[in-house]
Formats: C-alpha cells, sequence, structure tokens
C-alpha cells in the first residue's frame, strides 16, 4: 500500500511539473522524466512484485498495448516525442492496480488517453472560436466547406450501402452466418481507400451507377428518411465537420521573427517564400506536419536573414497543441478521481 502512494505521490509530481514546463515552454524535460520516472516505475515494479497481483496477465497485456498506441502515434507523428516519453512514464508508472480498473471495460490508463484527446479537441474548437469572435469574421467559408465535405460524405455513404450489401451476401452464402462487425469495418475501410484512390466520385455517371444498385438490391430505401436517428447522425456529421474546418482555418499563428524558437512548424506558405531567399541557407518546405520542426540551426539562420530584411518582421507557425499539458491533466483526474469513485476492475 505504501508503495502505492508513493507512486501516486510522484506521479502527481510528474504531471503537475509537465504541465508548467509544457504550459511555460512548450517542453517536457528529459531530466524531469528521469528523476520522478525512473523511481516511480521502480516503485510499480517494486508494488507489483510484493503484491502478485492475480491479474498480472492482464496487467502486462494493457501495458504493452497501450505503449504500442504510443509508438503508433509517434511514428505517425500525432504527437511528438516528449509526449510520447511522457505517456510512456505514465503507463509504466502508473499503479498497477489503477491499470486494471476500468469504466465500461474500459481501463484507466486509456481513459487517460480518451481525456487526453478530447481536451485537444476542445482547446482547438475553443481557440479557433475566440480568434473567430476576435477578427468577427463569418462562420459563411467554413459552412459552406463543411457542406462541401458533407456531400462527399453522402457520395461514399451511398457507395458503403452496395458494398455492404454485397460483401454481406456473399460471406452470408459462404459461411452460413452473418459478416462480423469487426470485418464488415475492415473491409469498409479498405473499400473507401481504394474508391477515394480511384477517384472515381467525380463523375455523375458512377454515383448514378450505384444509387440505382442500392436501389435494385435493396440495400437503400427512402423508408431510411422516416428514422429521425439518420438526421441526428447527418447532424452530429455536419457539426464535426464544420469544427474541423474551423479549426484548419484558424490553426495558424502571426509572430515576431525574434519569437521563433526551435521545434516550432512554419507555415506551408512562410516556408515557401523563406525558401525562394537566395541569401538564406533554409531552404526546407513546411508540410506543417511535426516532420517540420525548426532544428536550432535553422532558426539561427532564419533570425539572421528576418533581422536584415523589415518584410519579414511577421512569419505565420502552425499553432501547437499542449498536448503533454492535456495527457498530464487527464492523468491527474483520473488519479485523483479514482481515489473517490470505485469502478470495476478487468
Amino acid at each position: 500500500m505504501i508503495f502505492e502512494v508513493l507512486s501516486i505521490i510522484l506521479l502527481i509530481l510528474l504531471c503537475s511539473i509537465s504541465i508548467y514546463t509544457d504550459y511555460k515552454k512548450g517542453l517536457i524535460y528529459n531530466r524531469v522524466l528521469l528523476i520522478i520516472g525512473i523511481p516511480l516505475i521502480v516503485l510499480n515494479f517494486v508494488s507489483i512484485f510484493i503484491d502478485r497481483p492475480e491479474k498480472l496477465t492482464k496487467y502486462i497485456l494493457l501495458v504493452l498495448i497501450s505503449i504500442g498506441i504510443s509508438i503508433f502515434l509517434y511514428m505517425f507523428k500525432i504527437w511528438a516525442g516528449g509526449d510520447f516519453k511522457l505517456f510512456s512514464v505514465i503507463i509504466l508508472g502508473m499503479p498497477y492496480s489503477y491499470v486494471l480498473k476500468s469504466i465500461n471495460d474500459l481501463s484507466y490508463i486509456f481513459i487517460v488517453l480518451l481525456f487526453s484527446f478530447s481536451f485537444g479537441y476542445i482547446f482547438l474548437i475553443g481557440e479557433s472560436l475566440v480568434h473567430m469572435i476576435k477578427e468577427k469574421r463569418s462562420a459563411k467559408s467554413i459552412v459552406l466547406s463543411s457542406l462541401v465535405e458533407f456531400k462527399n460524405y453522402l457520395k461514399i455513404y451511398v457507395c458503403i450501402l452496395f458494398f455492404n450489401h454485397i460483401t454481406d451476401t456473399i460471406y452470408s452464402a459462404l459461411f452460413q452466418n452473418q459478416i462480423p462487425v469487426w470485418v464488415q469495418v475492415g473491409l469498409n475501410i479498405g473499400f473507401i481507400v481504394l474508391i477515394r484512390k480511384l477517384d472515381i466520385l467525380k463523375y455523375k455517371s458512377v454515383m448514378i451507377t450505384f444509387l440505382l444498385a442500392d436501389l435494385i438490391l435493396g440495400a437503400f430505401s427512402f423508408e431510411m428518411f422516416s428514422d429521425y436517428r439518420v438526421y441526428v447522425t447527418w447532424g452530429i456529421i455536419i457539426f464535426i465537420l464544420m469544427t474541423r474546418a474551423m479549426v484548419q482555418k484558424y490553426n495558424y499563428k502571426e509572430i515576431k521573427y525574434t519569437e521563433l524558437k526551435k521545434g516550432m512548424i512554419l507555415s506551408t506558405v512562410s516556408s515557401i517564400s523563406l525558401a525562394n531567399e537566395k541569401k538564406l541557407k533554409f531552404c526546407r518546405l513546411s508540410d506543417e506536419s511535426l516532420d517540420s520542426r525548426l532544428a536550432q540551426e535553422e532558426v539561427e539562420d532564419i533570425l539572421i536573414f528576418c533581422s536584415q530584411n523589415e518584410k519579414y518582421n511577421n512569419i505565420t507557425i502552425v499553432k501547437k497543441i499542449p498536448f503533454a499539458l492535456f495527457l498530464s491533466l487527464a492523468t491527474l483526474i483520473v488519479i485523483i478521481g479514482g481515489n473517490y469513485f470505485e469502478f470495476e476492475s478487468f
């Protein structure tokens, strides 16, 4: 018990420091992860060794899955190295009893991830709304952009109805059973990727063919429009598309060139403009992903150049989401909340 208490104290300390450093500096310091993380992980492992929990195998499996998710998010540049390292320490340092606790069969460690992404999404929406209000811009372009995306969604929806009907019929004939949901989802994803790659939905003849096929096969019926859930679903989709369009529109920040720092990401437009300057060594175009973060040498090169060129007093960068902050905050909520609410264990 004492080891678990000490682990919780260290975890709260780690998250509190991470919130501060990510907010103030936009960084998660390795020395903090080492100084607090190593004792934290050791305490948790000692606690496991002493208690020898019955569900140790499940704990190990949950930890491995969590680390796998973390690696996936890092490899696909969804979060940075600092976020990856912080979450790894949280995974290995969170008391095993908390990892085994769950809400609706979802481990606390996954709840942390869910909360983190939710906080990040809310942050982006909120910040975008503030900018839109401050700049007194009309939401017309956002609405129009969302409607265009919704139109594309409906096109895919019509195709998926046809595809689902065909695959379900074939599967039922072969195996005398209904196709499993996870198989259908996997096939749908593959089908969507294929039709997007072929870029065939832009042709009216293709869409008319799919629609007629749906009507003939019975995959599509006008009775479905009498179900209110269809409209609720579409409303949610339009809302999500609108928020995404809004976030993309206000995903940039203009700063003075003197504020440029290592790790920042230039907007594509700014990077093109700078790359075209012959006197500047910087020649890398930004794709606005984590791969485009500026190195210290690049920052110094740009600072020297901008100091000699007045037209570059301001530079546009991609806004940084303080993900480590949200990750730490989510962990604090789960750890502290877990002491007040009893949930089932796996």
